[in-house]
């Protein structure tokens, strides 16, 4: 039986951005701070994430914003925040489903306070913001194969090695995957190791075309670890617990409310509804434990710690595609709390994210935001 006391003494208030200061304290001198999401498209989750990373920013001296997107996407947000751009333009251009992860009202609030907080530094002490993604595998092989012919023609032979191994499947990341696992494989493992190289040999000290060859590379293990199955599936993509207590995790989570998403990859997102969370789960069990506070903050002890910590739970994940008529089997993976991460974020009711995208249902006229012509 779950101490629901022990909840309750564990948890912190958390109403304004200065009720981080326990979990800013728990950060100290970390190098990286991985702040998670219970969905992709959910306001409060993005609310407090900004929060967060501003007082990291600020206070912290933290230089560099790392998110789940794709790097030449946010190359482009990181000239804006860096330079003298609006970022919102930027934003809006993102295309690639699902756009509304990154083109929303949310991200484009803290990334116009991050120019703001940029402008006042010389170049060399700006913040600065990129993807991590490895799904923005064609652009990343046409920019290093532009930059090749522009600038290292001696390299180009071994960039269009690659970008032509790739081409024969199309550029499709499950032929390729599918083709990669067969009794006799077919991989451009060898052409992207020869890309990498001759890239990294050339331009040594450009981030930005370095970074598309990593980008490349990292797509290809991932998507032929991705067919395969087991850990490696995960453990390809993640930070990892290389870096031991020189990281810090936070984890998010929420009863119930509306979120912003998709019923298939790729379709029409839009916003749906979160019923209250499965019995027994992280989420119904702090909704029971807390029912006269809407958001409470959890620091994982380092010492000893109350036992629901390390009680094994399932925790409500939501991605950008969603079916909330599944929700009784589908959308949460088993968890220890105290294991998993050294921060809680708990919000009882939550509400959707605000894409910057229109994306109408049925006949309906498309939304021409910002400019409503």
């Amino acid at each position: 039986m779950t101490d629901l006391d022990g909840i309750r003494r564990e948890a912190l208030p958390l109403d304004r951005p200065e009720d981080l200061d326990p979990l800013l304290d728990r950060i100290g001198e970390a190098r990286f701070v991985l702040i998670g999401e219970a969905s992709h498209g959910t306001h409060d989750f993005y609310a407090w994430r900004d929060a967060l990373t501003r007082r990291l920013i600020a206070e912290k001296g933290f230089g560099l914003v790392a998110v789940e997107g794709d790097w030449p996407d946010c190359e482009r947000v990181n000239r804006a925040v860096t330079g003298d751009a609006d970022p919102f333009q930027a934003l809006y251009a993102f295309m690639r489903w699902p756009a509304f992860m990154w083109a929303n009202e949310e991200v484009a609030l803290f990334c116009r306070w991050l120019r703001s907080w940029n402008a006042g530094r010389p170049p060399g002490a700006r913040c600065g913001f990129h993807g991590l993604d490895v799904y923005s595998l064609r652009d990343s092989l046409r920019a290093v194969r532009r930059y090749a012919a522009a600038h290292l023609p001696a390299e180009l032979d071994a960039v269009m090695d690659a970008l032509h191994c790739f081409e024969s499947f199309g550029h499709d990341p499950q032929r390729y995957a599918a083709a990669a696992v067969r009794l006799v494989p077919e991989s451009c493992e060898e052409e992207v190791v020869g890309l990498l190289s001759a890239v990294l040999r050339a331009a040594p000290r450009d981030l930005a075309v370095r970074q598309n060859a990593e980008v490349v590379a990292g797509a290809e293990r991932y998507y032929r670890a991705m067919v395969r199955g087991g850990p490696d599936a995960w453990n390809v993509r993640l930070a990892g617990e290389r870096h031991g207590g020189d990281a810090v995790l936070v984890g998010f989570g929420g009863h119930r409310g509306s979120v912003v998403a998709g019923d298939r990859w790729g379709g029409r997102h839009h916003v749906m509804p979160v019923p209250p969370a499965r019995p027994g789960s992280l989420e119904a069990l702090l909704h029971e434990a807390l029912p006269d506070r809407p958001r409470a903050l959890f620091v994982v002890p380092d010492g000893p710690r109350p036992g629901w910590y390390d009680e094994r739970l399932d925790h409500r994940a939501i991605g950008v595609v969603y079916r909330p008529d599944r929700e009784r089997w589908d959308n949460y993976v088993p968890t220890e709390t105290g294991r998993r991460y050294d921060a809680f974020l708990w919000l009882d009711r939550t509400t959707a994210l605000h894409p910057l995208h229109g994306e109408p249902w049925g006949d309906t006229e498309p939304e021409t935001y910002p400019s409503a012509v």
